[in-house]
């Protein structure tokens, strides 16, 4: 039996244990062919960098943490990602020689529109939630950087690009668990078991 190796990768100010990790590990859990890899965590930018969001200087910063993801996932790897952890997985799938299996996106920070490469990974899965208030916040920074509404609305280019995976829409009983409900005690089971089969 074929191993997959599932790499969680974190949101700002987000050390995963109660999110990403903790999802990935459960459905290592169900499965015997699932690892899961060291996780990636996004720098904790609000307090650690004098330059911030209002410069527009975060961009350079993301695209660095998308070089240092992919350099550190092995071809086949698969990504469990959530919030700004989305953005920086998605541009690390543009890089040259990026061979993901597949990109399971949890309520992304990123464009609505954003144009992804065909040739970048296997499977996108984006879950997303129209109640989602934080990455509501998201869409007033997309005029200077890849931030915005992905994780509300789903991903524009899977709509024109089916073959290449699918977006998710959470129930309408995830409205009052907002941009974490994946996480949840009561979701997060239910959630393991969809997203492995989907793997």
């Amino acid at each position: 039996m074929s191993v997959k190796i599932l790499k969680p990768v974190h949101g700002i100010k987000d050390d995963g244990y109660s999110t990403v990790n903790k999802l990935g590990k459960r459905i290592a859990d169900l499965s015997e062919g699932t690892v899961i890899s060291s996780p990636f965590a996004r720098p904790k930018i609000w307090g650690s960098r004098k330059r911030g969001i209002i410069t527009g200087n975060i961009e350079p910063f993301v695209y660095k943490d998308a070089k240092a993801l992919l350099a550190d996932s092995p071809k086949g790897t698969s990504i469990l990602a959530h919030s700004q952890g989305g953005q920086i997985a998605s541009i690390a799938s543009l890089f040259r020689g990026a061979q993901f299996d597949t990109l399971i996106l949890l309520m992304p920070a990123l464009r609505r529109d954003f144009t992804f490469s065909t040739t970048g990974f296997n499977k996108l899965l984006v879950v997303h939630n129209i109640f989602d208030s934080a990455i509501f916040l998201a869409r007033f920074l997309k005029k200077f950087s890849d931030w915005g509404e992905m994780g509300r609305y789903g991903s524009d280019w899977l709509d024109h690009h089916p073959e290449k995976g699918m977006n998710i829409a959470a129930p309408y009983e995830a409205k009052g668990n907002d941009h974490s409900f994946i996480f949840e005690n009561e979701q997060i089971d239910m959630w393991a078991q969809d997203l492995l089969e989907r793997l």
